[in-house]
């Protein structure tokens, strides 16, 4: 009996790609995860930080959808929105 196949390992986006794709500058990212609106970065190294592509895409499907500033799915429960 045939294994079925491996998913595919994610692929990292630093930064600068995040920022380009969501057209929004690297501190207002951060302001956005910090409020929960966003996906949550992964510390490679002290000064090193990515992002899983396929959440950020997940991300700006979501806010297409949904056609506001702010995806829902992200929101964090227990703090407000930075607006």
């Amino acid at each position: 009996m045939a294994k079925p196949p491996a998913p595919p390992p994610p692929c990292f986006i630093r930064l600068p790609e995040v920022a380009r794709r969501t057209g929004v500058c690297g501190r207002q990212i951060y302001r956005w995860i910090g409020a929960g609106t966003f996906p949550k970065q992964i510390r490679v190294s002290y000064k090193v930080s990515v992002w899983i592509e396929a959440e950020v895409e997940e991300w700006l499907r979501l806010c297409l959808n949904a056609r506001a500033p702010r995806c829902q799915r992200y929101r964090s429960q227990t703090r407000p929105p930075a607006w």
